[in-house]
């Protein structure tokens, strides 16, 4: 009995030196090395520690981290955590408490995705119990942005953010083709706030707004698992230019707006997606813009007999557009436009998202027939229907069909007919939403 117990007790010292000596052990290079070799086997990564140092009352410091798996690459000069190793370990699965109780810094470190984000000088510190301050640079293009963000961890995290001269090149990465900097600047800045239910990184709620000399934007929603819903209408004003949509020869154009209800809308980012998007309903305002001829703009005028020199500039008012976007495909509703202040032209149709192809119709009103070719016996409704199609960058106008009917109508107009000429091919054209901006 008495070796048992002397067996225990010596046991116990044995494992009280190696339990108090572990830290130590761990610190050794031997240790640290065993201790890298761990963390690359769980979490298939390359990683490597220039000096590490640790104790179960003392404070804990990391040298030189190095780590990437995949795209994700990156390295620290120095971490540093002024609480012991067993407050840590404590608070391991609770990031609330281990604020509360640890001071945390990051200092200088570089992260980079692929070829896609590139980060500098982050720094991350936390201050006044579970107050965090993450500060970063970024580079691209030869322009220089910074990030700094602030946050609350509570029961379910709260952040501010705040963004200055981000570079646009940076989310040019993340789209597939186009130019974002033509509609929002080489840079933006963003102020905000996150909140993190339950401490979910796939699950928040996110208030921004964004804005740079050409846009401004105003977002209340939730990400959830790789989608954007709204808890609030989007707003958004831009301002065009001879960058933006190019296909549309717009020169000049007062603020565009944006606005999209809430309800129902659902935007992919993770990964993006056309067919994926929906967006029951939504309104853009381009208002009075400036557009310069083009041949197919020449083509449509020459069926009424108009022909505005190549190049030369006219003004256009657009009544505001009510878009709805479902199954990659946008559909606009009738829209009509004010021509050179004297021709009223309808447009709908739709624009297939994922295969950047068009199927539109441009009407001629009787309106602006009347005008154009003196038609007077057309009823006020009427409106001739020519289709454009084809993808974005060259649509064609199929005008054969239209010259056809106006060559029949001006026949009819000649006859001495005691009613009113109802031509055929108008029944398919909507309804024109009234009033017309231009007419108020």
């Amino acid at each position: 009995m008495r070796k048992s117990l002397l067996f225990i007790v010596n046991f116990l010292i044995v494992l009280a030196i190696i339990v108090l000596a572990l830290p130590s052990m761990i610190s050794s290079r031997l240790g640290t090395n065993l201790l890298v070799r761990y963390y690359e086997k769980k979490y298939e990564c390359t990683l490597s520690i220039e000096d590490l140092s640790i104790g179960w009352f003392s404070k804990q410091r990391i040298n030189g981290l190095e780590f990437q798996k995949d795209d994700f690459t990156g390295n620290i000069e120095q971490i540093k955590a002024n609480s012991t190793l067993l407050t840590l370990l404590k608070s391991r699965n609770n990031p609330q408490a281990l604020l509360t109780t640890s001071e945390i810094q990051v200092e200088n470190g570089n992260l980079s995705i692929g070829d896609k984000i590139n980060l500098s000088k982050l720094n991350v510190t936390t201050k006044d119990k579970n107050q965090v301050v993450v500060s970063a640079e970024t580079l691209e293009g030869g322009r220089k942005g910074n990030i700094l963000l602030e946050g609350v961890i509570t029961d379910s995290s709260h952040w501010k953010t705040q963004i200055r001269r981000f570079p646009t090149a940076i989310l040019e990465k993340f789209t597939n083709g186009g130019s974002l900097r033509n509609m929002i600047g080489d840079s933006f800045n963003a102020n905000g706030t996150l909140s993190f239910p339950g401490n979910n990184p796939k699950d928040f709620l996110f208030q921004q707004q964004m804005g740079s000399s050409l846009f401004s934007l105003e977002i209340d929603g939730r990400y959830n698992k790789g989608d954007i819903t709204l808890r609030a209408p989007l707003k958004s004003n831009f301002r065009l230019n001879e960058k933006v949509f190019s296909n549309l020869h717009i020169i000049s154009a007062r603020s565009v707006t944006l606005f999209v209800p809430p309800e129902g809308v659902v935007i992919p980012i993770a990964p993006f997606s056309y067919k994926k998007l929906i967006i029951p309903e939504a309104t853009l305002d381009l208002g009075r813009v400036q557009i310069k001829n083009f041949s197919g703009l020449s083509n449509l005028l020459s069926i009424i007999q108009l022909q505005p020199k190549l190049d030369s500039t006219l003004d256009m008012w657009i009544q505001p557009a009510i878009i709805q976007i479902s199954d990659g495909i946008c559909n606009i509703s009738r829209t009509d436009l004010l021509l050179d202040n004297q021709y009223v032209i309808a447009n709908w149709g739709s624009i297939n998202l994922e295969k950047q192809r068009a199927n539109l119709y441009v009407g001629l009103t009787a309106q602006s027939m009347r005008r154009a070719l003196g038609f007077s016996k057309l009823p006020n409704d009427y409106v001739l229907p020519i289709r454009v199609d084809g993808p974005l960058d060259n649509l064609h106008v199929h005008t054969s069909g239209p010259i056809k009917t106006i060559a029949a109508l001006t026949l009819l107009e000649n006859q001495p007919l005691p009613f009113p000429i109802v031509p055929p091919d108008s029944t398919q054209v909507p309804r024109p939403r009234l009033p017309y901006p231009w007419s108020r």
